[in-house]
Formats: C-alpha cells, sequence, structure tokens
C-alpha cells in the first residue's frame, strides 16, 4: 500500500509540476516574443504550444521520479506539503490563463 501511495503522490507532483513548466514558458515566450512567430506560415499550426507540451512533460516526468526518491526518505514531511504545492500550481497556472494567453 505504501507503494500505490508513493507512485500516486509522485504523480501529482509530476502533473503540479509539468504544469508550471507549462505556464512558465508561455509566460517566457509571451515576454520575449510578443508578435507572432513568423515560421508559421510553413510549419504546421501552434508548433510553439507542441514544444511547450513536450518540455513539460519532460520537466513533470523528472519531477515524478525524483519526488518518489525523496518521498521514500521523509514521507509524513512530503505529504503534508503536498496541498500548497497543488494550491500554488492552481493558482500559477490560473494566472498565466487570465494574464497572457
Amino acid at each position: 500500500m505504501s507503494r500505490l501511495r508513493t507512485l500516486a503522490v509522485s504523480v501529482a507532483v509530476g502533473a503540479c509540476c509539468a504544469a508550471l513548466a507549462y505556464a512558465g514558458s508561455r509566460a517566457i515566450q509571451v515576454w520575449l516574443f510578443p508578435t507572432p512567430d513568423p515560421r508559421t506560415v510553413l510549419a504546421p499550426g501552434r508548433i510553439a504550444f507542441y514544444w511547450r507540451a513536450w518540455v513539460s512533460l519532460y520537466a513533470g516526468t523528472l519531477t515524478a521520479l525524483g519526488a518518489a526518491a525523496l518521498r521514500t526518505r521523509a514521507p509524513v514531511a512530503f505529504d503534508r506539503a503536498l496541498p500548497g504545492f497543488i494550491l500554488f500550481t492552481a493558482l500559477a497556472t490560473t494566472l498565466q490563463g487570465v494574464l497572457l494567453p
């Protein structure tokens, strides 16, 4: 049962990190490149979306692996910090969606 909990918690942390990575990369793109990308004429539409999604998936996977290792060392402290991390993720992704669509 403990391994199943560790898996579930690490997947939750990985999903949160993937969402934060996507929101962060979208904010960086809006800040650095405010005009549309001229490559979209030659490439499929929304090409930046796919790159952001792949990078976010990669970051989330690495974070899930790290979270599983960290939770085995201090499960109580890790589980206590998880609701705050989920709340921070919800706040950050909502702000990114509202302020930088």
